[in-house]
């Protein structure tokens, strides 16, 4: 299941830098769409960005065990994302994104399993997902920063352009608040 991170995966990489050093991960909120990619908070911090638009937690704690495997970074940044979102494997090993957002994609296993979604299992699947990347960190001398999208209301600052995502203001804040977690490990 997991393989070594694939770079390519990445939309239009937003990075000045090279991958193999410390990395972020999260959703589009960690991609900084929406604004500049110097004005992100991984930009901020002088990280590799692996943010995804439309990530899971699922999807973020793959991708970063995978961009562990393979560069042993010292340090990772995660900026978990909507509890609700999460992945599906189906009968053919495929991974399928459980609320997708695009009409074109007609997975009938998803009208059925909407019908199992619930705030309990989304915090569940949460916990699971933190918990293996937590237990991944520690076993490979790794050390985790994480908050999650919601740490900092975006909702009551200045949006970045799309008037979606958050803006350059909040991604300060998510870098400040990052490098105080640091400071205090």
């Amino acid at each position: 299941m997991f393989n070594n991170f694939n770079n390519s995966e990445l939309e239009d990489n937003r990075n000045f830098i090279q991958p193999g050093g410390d990395a972020a991960f999260g959703c589009s909120f960690t991609y900084g769409y929406g604004i500049e990619h110097k004005d992100s908070w991984p930009a901020l911090l002088d990280l590799y960005n692996c943010g995804q638009n439309g990530s899971s937690n699922d999807r973020i704690t793959r991708h970063a065990i995978e961009y562990i495997n393979t560069y042993h970074p010292e340090n990772i940044y995660i900026m978990w994302t909507i509890k609700s979102r999460r992945e599906w494997i189906d009968e053919d090993s495929n991974i399928l994104r459980f609320k997708i957002d695009d009409s074109t994609m007609e997975y009938k296993w998803q009208e059925a399993h909407l019908e199992l979604s619930n705030t309990e299992i989304d915090n569940y699947n949460y916990r699971k997902n933190n918990l293996l990347l937590n237990s991944f960190c520690v076993f490979n001398n790794v050390r985790l920063h994480q908050l999650d999208i919601h740490s900092i209301d975006h909702t009551t600052m200045p949006l970045g352009s799309d008037n979606s995502h958050p803006g350059v203001e909040w991604h300060a804040i998510i870098a400040d608040h990052f490098k105080s977690l640091v400071e205090k490990s």
